[in-house]
């Protein structure tokens, strides 16, 4: 119940009165079952459970309870044949509410969502979002071989921040969570990747698994039984061989034990997607999403280091200086959401319904931003803003830049 409790209370924000939907199966009773009670004791809490799997399509009768649902939880057994069905429950939850996905999960990865202290970690995977939302070009280096470079296309596309926190309408995130991950520009992944700890639907790695990659697809697999699984499944899903991410763990309490969906949080190791990558902003739809480990990786973000053996230096990425720049007014533009004294967020929702979002700037600009967004709606000058949100015109300065800098407003 303790588990619960962290889950509803903690991850998902639950309140009073909200109504709570797991979706599960024989596999997971035990969890479904302490979610639904804990659910009741603020509100109400239902079981629907998947008895005929895989499941193809979204049952018309999980489909109407989604509709009034507030929060939606999945603890599931992973089938990869799902993945379409999968993608509407997310889809028709985020219209209304929100989901915490927990899809293949087990007892052992219960730590790296009870022990996680979520502030903290939130704070660490949105500044890795924030940088890779940024990059225009990553490589990546493994231990055992890789090497990768990719386009990332600054600000092309959003990151993903799995932060574990899933407070809001339309938020859509992975329990445990902790992981900043972004879809690489179609076409421009090059060389060569060696997973060599787990991939997702294959397993743990009795040997590496070789990838040779050109023009952001694979070109060929080699290694030994877990290579013939994953060029199999590959091979079954038209477009399965798109290079589809660049994941980031930062979940420190995440361990190395074995489950993928605990190891691809885990801060220090990274993976890359192969299949879809139409969740995260991209243009492929594959109806399969794998995800393999790389251990001890060095990835390099437009010429600075942001893991070095799996060490991460966020040091190496300072604040940015917008004091130079000089917007004399900005239009409201879309993708723009903050409520009274909390961040400014660029936010971005895919057709799969997952919600990704980025705040604007530094924590303290962001704020800022927040407090006064209201002001930008409407064309005016840096000095009549300022007056109106009170503060000094230097600031409303660097938050009219940050703005613009992701493209949410234009300065003149």
């Amino acid at each position: 119940m303790m588990l619960a409790r962290k889950i509803l209370s903690e991850c998902m924000g639950l309140r009073k009165g909200e109504r709570v939907l797991v979706v599960s199966d024989e596999a997971h009773r035990v969890l479904a079952e302490d979610l639904e009670r804990e659910a009741g004791s603020m509100g109400s809490g239902e079981v629907f459970w998947l008895e005929d799997r895989p499941v193809e399509a979204l049952p018309k009768s999980l489909a109407a309870r989604l509709e009034g649902a507030d929060i939606v939880l999945t603890p599931i057994d992973d089938h990869e044949e799902e993945f379409p069905f999968r993608s509407a429950l997310i889809e028709m939850a985020t219209k209304r509410g929100r989901i915490g996905h927990m899809l293949g999960i087990t007892e052992d990865d219960y730590p790296a969502i009870a022990g996680a202290d979520y502030l903290p970690m939130a704070e660490r995977t949105d500044r890795v979002a924030e940088i890779l939302a940024r990059a225009r070009r990553a490589e990546v280096h493994g231990r055992a071989g890789t090497a990768l470079t990719m386009e990332l296309g600054g600000w092309q596309r959003l990151s993903a921040s799995s932060t574990g926190l899933l407070h809001e309408r339309g938020a859509f995130g992975n329990l445990p969570a902790g992981e900043a991950a972004i879809a690489p520009l179609e076409g421009t992944t090059e060389w060569r990747i060696v997973f060599d700890r787990n991939i997702a639907n294959v397993g743990l790695l009795h040997e590496p698994v070789e990838v040779d990659v050109k023009g952001g697809r694979v070109q060929g697999i080699e290694g030994g039984e877990e290579a013939e699984r994953l060029r199999f499944i590959l091979e079954r899903a038209p477009k399965g061989d798109n290079i589809a991410e660049l994941g980031i763990g930062t979940n420190d309490t995440a361990s190395l034990q074995g489950s993928i969906l605990v190891e691809e949080k885990a801060l220090g190791p990274i993976h890359i997607g192969l299949g879809d990558n139409s969740h995260l902003g991209g243009t492929v739809e594959a109806g399969v999403h794998l995800d393999g480990i790389i251990m001890e990786p060095t990835v390099i973000i437009d010429g600075r280091t942001l893991l070095d053996g799996g060490v991460l230096r966020l040091e190496e990425f300072g604040g940015e200086d917008y004091s130079q720049l000089q917007p004399t007014y900005n239009n409201y533009m879309e993708k723009l959401e903050a409520c009274p004294s909390t961040p400014l967020k660029k936010v971005w929702r895919c057709h799969a319904g997952r919600h990704h979002e980025t705040s604007v700037g530094d924590e303290r600009t962001a704020r800022l931003a927040g407090e006064g967004w209201g002001a930008f709606e409407a064309r005016a000058g840096l000095g009549e803003i300022a007056i109106k949100i009170g503060r000094p015109e230097g600031e409303v300065r660097k938050i009219a830049r940050v703005m613009e800098a992701y493209e949410i407003a234009r300065t003149y």
